[in-house]
C-alpha cells in the first residue's frame, strides 16, 4: 500500500507529519490503524479451570508413560 500512497481500512493510513511529532515521532502502528472487528472476550476462571484439567490429564499420561519406560528398563536392562 506504501508504493501506491493508498489508505486500507484496518491495514493503512496515510498521516500528516504534525499528527507524528505530537505523538513523540513514535511510528507505533496501534496509533494510527485500529483492528477490525472487536476483541474476543475471555472467561479467565473458565479458561483456568480448562488450563487445571489439561494439566491433571497430561500429568495422568506423564506417569503412565512413566511406568511404562521403567518397565520397560526392568525387562530390557541396559541394552
Amino acid at each position: 500500500m506504501y508504493r501506491i500512497f493508498k489508505e486500507e481500512e484496518s491495514f493503512s493510513k496515510i498521516v500528516e507529519l504534525k499528527e507524528v511529532k505530537n505523538n513523540d515521532y513514535n511510528l507505533n502502528v496501534s496509533l494510527y490503524v485500529q483492528p477490525l472487528g472487536k476483541e474476543e472476550e475471555i472467561d479467565l476462571q473458565e479458561e483456568y479451570k480448562k488450563l487445571k484439567e489439561l494439566n491433571r490429564e497430561y500429568s495422568e499420561k506423564l506417569k503412565l508413560v512413566e511406568g511404562y519406560i521403567e518397565e520397560a528398563i526392568k525387562v530390557l536392562g541396559d541394552i
